[in-house]
């Protein structure tokens, strides 16, 4: 039985990184690495910033921000090789997330994942952790075209399940996506994550419904 608070959804479509997976703290040590190698400590703005964005536009804005005469290619690739591993063998996911994905299959609601994370690591998170098979759709800041601060991802993973904006359901962890969820047309449930740093009641602003986690949305029958 799910949350009251929730609408009668068709579809959801949830983020990845910090909404199902534990993978933030997996960034901020990338973070620090990369940039303590060119001598550079972690502005505290950084991460926020980043987070919306795709990983080539990540690699724009860390370039120009610090004045590193690189390519964003290869930003990319030495990020990715650094989180691969992780991706692939260690990462979990978040507390009742793989009871309530579990439940929305059960229901024989669609499901899609939309996320800034390249598909590889997507892939290799959703294998470890056992929900390739109750996933239907992965849809990429790359397939958008626009970062998170849009809403033209949530717009594609919907018509990719088939549905309307407004039939969607969309998990996510930052102020900005739910924005753009809503923007889009879908109810936005915002999901707490203590490494982000962003008070609840703030997130909460920008959110239909706020939960610290899946687990609250899973209500006994």
């Amino acid at each position: 039985m799910l949350h009251r608070g929730l609408p009668d959804f068709g579809v959801a479509i949830f983020d990845l990184d910090g909404t199902i997976l534990d993978s933030l703290h997996i960034w901020q040590q990338i973070d620090v690495d990369f940039l303590s190698l060119r001598g550079f400590e972690v502005p505290d703005d950084y991460m926020q910033t980043i987070q919306p964005l795709g990983s080539y536009d990540t690699a724009v804005y860390t370039i120009r921000r610090f004045h590193l005469n690189e390519r964003p290619e290869d930003l990319q690739a030495e990020w990715f090789s650094m989180a691969y591993k992780a991706y692939r063998d260690s990462l979990e996911l978040k507390p009742g997330v793989f009871q309530f994905v579990s439940l929305l299959s059960e229901m024989g609601i669609p499901m899609a994942v939309a996320s800034s994370s390249d598909r590889l690591l997507i892939d290799a998170a959703l294998e470890r952790n056992h929900l390739s098979g109750m996933i239907r759709e992965i849809v990429t800041v790359k397939d958008a075209g626009k970062g998170k601060g849009f809403p033209d991802i949530y717009r594609l993973a919907a018509r990719r399940l088939g549905k309307k904006p407004q039939q969607c359901c969309v998990f996510e962890d930052i102020p900005e996506a739910l924005r753009s969820a809503r923007k889009a047309g879908c109810f936005a449930v915002g999901l707490y994550d203590a490494i982000n740093r962003i008070p609840f009641p703030i997130l909460a602003q920008d959110a239909d419904l706020c939960v610290h986690s899946f687990e609250e949305l899973i209500m006994e029958a």
